[in-house]
């Protein structure tokens, strides 16, 4: 049987200590949960768009996508106290 060659990255990842492969993963994690809710808010704040902001238009027209997405960045980035 011919044996596959090492890539570089499993060569890295073999020659790590357990501790740095668990921060490695928690980090992978992290992330994943922050683009997840990313993701979940801004459909939220689509949504209500939809609902209130366009509720009674058959058609939306959009001269430019910064209309759209600087009004999703706000909401996603404001902060309520």
């Amino acid at each position: 049987m011919e044996k596959v060659p090492e890539d570089h990255s499993t060569r890295i990842f073999r020659c790590m200590h357990a501790s740095d492969v668990t921060q490695i993963l928690s980090l992978k994690f992290a992330i994943q949960r922050n683009i997840r809710l990313v993701w979940d808010e801004t459909s939220l704040i689509m949504l209500d768009m939809f609902d209130h902001v366009w509720a009674d238009q058959t058609e939306i027209v959009v001269d430019h996508c910064v209309d759209i997405t600087l009004q999703v960045y706000l909401s996603l980035f404001t902060f309520k106290f």
